[in-house]
């Protein structure tokens, strides 16, 4: 289908400023967009109500015809000002119409950057903020560059709270944006399905007891490296998770599973090595590497050893306290 050479103007606008091809886009014509788009007519803003009306197949064909790879929106009542195709996608979490948009040669977020104080740069940050914070955009961008979504993830909260330190006035919506980030963070941890996993991502080792005497003193395997950022960066959600308080609770007893029980007899035993620690501190010290050295490290032990110095340094203080009393007296 072609258009007739009868001098029609094939980038006219009706009275609410529609063109042909916008009408097309609202109507989800895919094969009407094809013909105007082959009669080369103007785009326009064409793209960003295609990517707005979710309308995949559509934003196919008009990147077909015209990638239209630095379009940004300047001067628009629909849009606002300093908008991208990319952004506007990844605003919308709309993960296989951003996908596309990359393919076809769109750059990505990463280098976007709005240094002014001025009203157009504020917006603009918090534009490429609420596109990087999206759940669709850390997922394709971690998955086109090879980067590990919890590691990009706390760098876009620490970059998002330098930024709220700095633009108060915002506050409440850059505080949305990292509950956000959180819940990405929590819905990765419910996709893992079992102890090898688990162990994969908090990298310990999930059998203990299956190690040769051939292999020597069994050394600490344990990292918790993203749990300790988590915590310094105070992602309260992510933390108390239940598959993060699982691997903590793994880690604290995966050498002394006896010592994990809640029982009278187990609670007794833990307070008895508590006050054995001076005797069990003088064995790590003379012979770290010994069965009773190495017993000495085990967080459960430490636990422990640590409550009981702080009750008895209670009661001594308790103690030296009642006694000039009774000297005064």
């Amino acid at each position: 289908m072609e258009f007739p050479d009868c001098g029609l103007l094939k980038n006219c606008v009706d009275q609410n400023d529609f063109s042909a091809l916008r009408v097309a886009i609202e109507k989800n014509s895919v094969a009407m967009c094809r013909v105007l788009l082959k009669e080369k007519v103007d785009v326009g803003d064409c793209l960003f109500h295609a990517i707005q009306k979710n309308q995949t197949d559509i934003v196919e064909v008009i990147l077909k015809y015209d990638p239209s790879t630095q379009i940004r929106i300047r001067q628009n009542s629909c849009f606002q000002p300093g908008l991208t195709p990319v952004s506007m996608a990844a605003g919308q979490n709309n993960y296989d119409i951003l996908n596309i948009l990359l393919e076809h040669g769109h750059p990505d977020l990463e280098k976007e950057t709005a240094e002014d104080s001025s009203w157009e740069c504020a917006n603009m940050r918090r534009l490429l903020f609420k596109a990087r914070s999206s759940p669709a955009y850390i997922t394709t961008i971690c998955e086109r560059n090879e980067v590990d979504p919890m590691d990009f993830c706390v760098r876009l909260v620490r970059s998002i709270r330098e930024n709220a330190a700095v633009e108060y006035e915002y506050s409440q919506f850059y505080d949305n944006l990292q509950s956000q980030i959180e819940d990405f963070l929590c819905s990765l941890l419910n996709q893992i399905r079992s102890s090898e996993e688990l162990s994969r991502l908090f990298k310990y080792s999930r059998i203990e007891k299956q190690r040769s005497a051939k292999l020597g003193p069994r050394r600490n395997e344990v990292s918790l490296d993203f749990l300790e950022i988590a915590a310094k960066e105070n992602l309260k959600k992510v933390v108390t998770h239940q598959n993060c308080q699982l691997a903590l609770s793994h880690m604290k007893v995966r050498n002394t599973p006896s010592l994990g029980k809640q029982t009278f007899g187990v609670e007794c035993l833990c307070m008895l090595i508590g006050l054995l620690f001076p005797i069990l501190s003088l064995f790590y010290t003379v012979a770290p590497k010994s069965k009773i050295g190495r017993f000495t490290t085990q967080p459960i032990v430490a636990f422990h050893s640590n409550l009981m110095s702080q009750i008895a340094f209670a009661g001594l203080a308790c103690a030296r306290t009642i006694s000039s009393v009774d000297f005064y007296f």
